[in-house]
């Protein structure tokens, strides 16, 4: 039977320290006391289990007990040993570390292993530099939560994991191979090459991940590092790196083989290069300071066998300002009054306001939120006028503050100038996602070009003056600055003189491809004044009534895709449609890898549609060839991708194949995925994992790297 936790806890969280996978850890103090203890938030019960389980070893971080956050949800979190050396990552870039150390470390990391393969049965899953931690400077291995017991299923159905870590026979979708002990090993060995160099593996964070697992399952190995001792680099290099996984020892060995080594050997090295350090970053500040706020965390007993919880509520608020929770403060502030209209909010001043709203936001509380917006700008408009510089940043720091967002940009396109020239609001500072929103704006009262050239030049203040004076680096920081900038400006609304004075003498900055059109264009026209389009919006063929069976996209949305199938000019008339066949849609049919292969290989010209989780962006790509289980890359000249933005046709983004060589990526751990990188379904469940970034394609589709989450995917095969 299962020890249960017999301790009772009174907690104060008080710092973010980092988060992985789909946890997040806090820093924590036991209530009027120093000790402090690590949470990491929302595990679930087999996460729970094996840390209890593998708890007990001098090298695996300890687990202190278990609490609930939220009264509501079943979702618990872990209270742990807080590790005060932070990552082995971290460590071994802020430290010269010894021959000595080194191999001390590394035997600390296998004996860890060793009591979870051979003493608790446990298969770690995901050993890297960040699930292991130094505490007092020892080794404290940490995260189980793609772990299992050997004997049963793993739970990971994908690549997971940091990619130079993952045994590389998950990468082979030849084979039915499943995670195990020896994925460990491997694991290890990358460990032991990392404590000699100080540095990532292939430097993957600088790397496209499904490139670098291309090159992994070919064979990629790091060099060891010069003058590494020789019997460490033979177990690693030759043994914990052998591609077959029988062909790798067992933990046993590896521990035999460590206690072997001679930490006196002079063929070592203490350091073999420095490298720039990363810091993670850390809410330290006095405005993220919660120590004021004494919300008990009370732990009751927990019984594993009978998974029995009883716990009090604590609260996190890593984002509030410590003002909000000061004795000065509170004894006029509170959420209650404001939120059931019993206190006026005239009776505070305006900067305050602003600190509620976002208050109210981290708190969830969306009715207050959207009542504290409309009172600022119906009552509070002058004020908002003369500190514009302190609302738009605000408003574009959160989503939720939409009605914020609304204002500012059209107080922006309305009085352009006025703005702009404000003594409050630096052009430089103007955020990119504010700037295309506005260019997008129909009704702005300022020449585009005037906004794009201007905000250029104010990002590289730098640059000469005169244009003439340019030089072919100063154009080149220029077109780095405005490529996300100019696929949203209507060059097509321009007169020919406009074009001619205003566009033509930063034709360097422009992609090749558009200013031939343009170029092409205007000298067809006869008039300087004259337009090539009054109406650049696509032109939708009424006639055709296309038909499409979607949840994200229009039938408008099919013309548009149809013509760019034909390779006809948006503004061209579409005059024979494509049927648009349904073949898979996440929601009906599952959110899995597994089904959208089982139902899309094999199948030619598909078109692919995704809607980005908690947005109005639409991401594509057009598929000629067929889809294959197969990790290989696919070659086609024909494929391309595209977006849409905030449901308007006219706002989209259309890239095609640059490099045909690396047209379609495929595999059987991800979805359906383009280019090198330009478009990568990572999965459908809700993961922020997947993403876009330029690549084999002729530009990025999206105005941000970020990662993103699927809503829903449809693939449709076009008739």
């Amino acid at each position: 039977m299962a020890k249960p936790f017999p301790f009772h806890f009174h907690l104060i969280c008080y710092d973010f320290i980092g988060s992985g996978g789909s946890a997040s850890v806090y820093a924590a103090k036991w209530k009027n006391t120093s000790t402090v203890y690590a949470i990491k938030k929302f595990v679930n019960n087999e996460e729970v289990y094996l840390t209890h389980l593998a708890d007990g070893h001098q090298n695996i971080i300890r687990l202190h007990g278990v609490t609930n956050l939220d009264r509501d949800k079943k979702e618990y979190s872990l209270v742990l040993e807080c590790a005060d050396g932070g990552t082995l990552k971290d460590h071994l870039r802020k430290n010269t570390i010894d021959w000595k150390n080194q191999l001390r470390f590394a035997k600390e990391i296998a004996s860890a292993v060793l009591w979870l393969h051979d003493d608790k049965g446990i298969v770690h899953g995901d050993l890297h530099h960040k699930n292991i931690l130094i505490h007092k400077d020892t080794i404290k291995l940490a995260d189980f939560g793609r772990s299992f017991e050997k004997g049963k299923d793993c739970n990971n159905t994908g690549v997971y994991g940091i990619i130079p870590y993952v045994d590389p026979k998950a990468f082979d979708q030849g084979t039915s191979y499943k995670i195990n002990e020896k994925s460990d090993i491997y694991s290890l060995g990358i460990l032991f090459w990392e404590l000699t160099s100080r540095s990532s593996p292939f430097k993957y964070e600088t790397k496209n991940d499904h490139t670098l697992m291309f090159d992994i399952l070919k064979g990629l190995r790091e060099k060891p590092i010069q003058n590494t001792n020789a019997a460490f680099v033979e177990l690693y290099q030759t043994e914990c790196w052998e591609h077959e996984p029988d062909k790798r020892p067992d933990i046993r060995q590896v521990n035999s083989e460590l206690n072997s080594i001679d930490s006196k050997n002079n063929n070592v090295s203490t350091a073999v290069y420095s490298e720039e350090i990363e810091t993670s970053e850390k809410i330290g500040s006095e405005d993220s300071d919660l120590s004021n706020y004494e919300e008990d965390c009370d732990l009751d007993e927990f019984d594993l066998d009978k998974g029995r919880f009883s716990f009090n509520r604590v609260l996190l608020f890593t984002n509030i300002p410590v003002k909000i929770f000061s004795l000065d403060y509170s004894h006029t502030f509170r959420f209650s009054y404001i939120y059931s209209g019993k206190l006026s909010l005239n009776e505070y001043d305006n900067s305050d306001i602003i600190q509620i709203l976002i208050v109210a936001n981290e708190l969830s509380l969306q009715e207050l939120t959207t009542y504290l917006q409309s009172f600022l700008i119906k009552n509070k408009a002058n004020w908002m006028k003369q500190n514009f510089n302190l609302i738009y940043q605000t408003s574009f720091e959160n989503d939720s503050f939409s009605e914020l967002q609304k204002y500012c940009t059209d107080l922006m396109t309305k009085e352009p100038v006025k703005i702009f020239n404000s003594l409050t609001l630096s052009f430089s500072s103007i955020p990119e996602k504010l700037l295309i929103t506005i260019i997008q704006n129909d009704s702005l009262q300022m020449s585009e070009i005037q906004v794009w050239v201007k905000w250029g030049h104010a990002q590289n203040p730098e640059l000469p003056s005169d244009i003439t004076n340019y030089s072919k680096d100063d154009f080149n920081a220029l077109k780095s600055t405005l490529q996300q900038l100019i696929p949203f400006i209507k060059f097509h609304n321009l007169t020919s003189k406009e074009f001619t004075d205003k566009v033509l003498p930063y034709k360097r900055v422009l992609p090749k491809e558009l200013y031939k059109d343009l170029l092409k264009s205007f000298l067809n026209l006869l008039e300087p004044n004259s337009k090539l389009n009054n109406n650049p919006r696509p032109r939708i063929t009424k006639e055709i009534k296309l038909k499409v069976d979607s949840k994200i996209i229009t039938s408008q949305h099919a013309e548009l895709i149809s013509k760019w199938i034909n390779k006809l000019d948006i503004t061209d008339e579409l005059t024979s449609p494509y049927k648009y066949k349904l073949l898979f849609r996440g929601s009906r049919d599952g959110f899995s890898i597994r089904k959208f292969h089982g139902t899309c290989d094999g199948e030619l010209r598909t078109v692919m549609i995704v809607k980005v989780k908690g947005s109005n962006e639409i991401l594509g790509g057009y598929n000629p060839i067929d889809w294959t289980s197969e990790c290989k890359w696919s070659i086609t000249k024909d494929s391309f991708i595209f977006s849409f933005n905030n449901n308007r046709i006219e706002n989209y983004i259309l890239s095609r194949v640059s490099n045909k060589n690396y047209a379609i990526s495929n595999g059987c751990y991800y979805g359906p995925s383009f280019g090198n990188g330009d478009l990568v379904i990572v999965d459908f469940d809700g993961n922020y994992n997947s993403y876009s970034r330029k690549g084999s394609y002729e530009k990025s589709i999206r105005k941000t790297g970020k990662y993103f989450a699927v809503e829903e995917c449809e693939v449709f095969q076009i008739m």
